[in-house]
């Protein structure tokens, strides 16, 4: 299981009544799918894999 860390995200209004309504129309399951969907995406678009870590310390080889 990946390791989780909350964090804290002010939002507008606004952006909380765009967000609760995307959950009650049951496209999303919850608030927090639904940011991390968003972050997926901008991952994808800034050429990152969503559940990859390009800047995570690689282990050394032995050789």
């Amino acid at each position: 299981m990946v390791e989780q860390v909350e964090i804290d995200v002010y939002l507008t209004k606004e952006e909380i009544a765009n967000l609760d309504y995307l959950v009650e129309k049951g496209i999303y399951l919850n608030r927090g799918e639904y940011i991390r969907e968003g972050l997926r995406a901008l991952f994808r678009h800034h050429g990152l894999e969503p559940f990859c870590n390009p800047f995570a310390d690689k282990p050394e080889s032995s050789g």
